[in-house]
């Protein structure tokens, strides 16, 4: 195809916008090089390239005591080093004081169909949890994912193993270690290369408008990752650091949303 895409901000403040261009020469260029990687027959800026990737790696729960614990994984798509951390939603209280009513971290409309098989086109119900499952989740401490590694480069080098911490997780251990009072948090499992693991563990997640017979309809909590721009990280999204000084972090926050059943 021939199609270009563009960002329509971009376009309305004067700029070129340019999301996907095609090239006419699919043999331009060399897909040896890690300097070209992923560009070699075509211009594309989507989010897909730049933004980590997260993905549940196992899970378990204690329908009883309303207690989840979930392994996430988050790896690294760019060929730049990323420095990031995890942490809860933000709280909408404190926002501006001007406006009337907080804004929700997550709308309801964007519940009503969430699609979570692109291939099968399966859509699901979410139910949003509570505040009070994710107000004592405190970040993560930060940590960083080495450039991506090229699969074609590591052809014939051997499958390298998780970390022992990744292949020992369990979630019913992790459950079980919760006493009664026990709240909600988040830890650094382990890092290795271009992936890090983190431990989501929740208390008393439920959703009083998800009823016990109803398969379709999945508990929704709300977490964010804040990435470091700057002093080396995330430069391939070529977001500009702000003027801060040195000591100062600049973060750009991506919310995210879990499904739970």
């Amino acid at each position: 195809t021939r199609v270009s895409r563009r960002c329509r901000a971009e376009l309305a403040a004067g700029r070129t916008g340019i999301l996907i261009k095609p090239k006419l020469n699919p043999l331009e260029g060399d897909t040896s090089l890690r300097a070209g990687h992923g560009q070699w027959w075509k211009k594309d800026s989507s989010a897909v390239h730049v933004v980590p990737r997260v993905q549940f790696c196992r899970h378990g729960a204690d329908p009883t005591s309303q207690k989840y614990a979930a392994l996430l994984s988050v790896k690294n798509p760019t060929l730049n080093m990323i420095r990031l951390r995890f942490s809860g939603p933000p709280d909408p209280g404190n926002g501006s004081d001007d406006a009337a009513e907080p804004s929700p971290f997550v709308h309801p409309r964007e519940l009503e169909n969430i699609l979570v098989d692109p291939f099968t086109e399966t859509s699901v119900q979410g139910c949003l949890c509570s505040s009070e499952v994710t107000s004592s989740l405190t970040p993560t401490d930060f940590f960083e994912l080495d450039p991506a590694d090229d699969p074609f480069l590591d052809i014939g080098k051997g499958q390298v193993d998780d970390p022992a911490e990744v292949r020992n997780w369990d979630a019913k251990s992790g459950l079980d270690a919760l006493g009664e009072g026990s709240a909600s948090q988040m830890r650094l499992v382990a890092t290795q290369g271009d992936t890090a693991w983190v431990e989501l563990v929740l208390c008393n997640a439920a959703s009083e408008e998800i009823s016990s017979g109803d398969t379709n309809n999945y508990l929704v909590v709300p977490i964010t990752l804040q990435i470091e721009v700057g002093n080396d990280s995330w430069e391939a999204s070529l977001i500009k650091r702000r003027d801060l000084p040195k000591e100062e972090q600049d973060l750009v926050t991506l919310n995210l949303v879990t499904l739970l059943r």
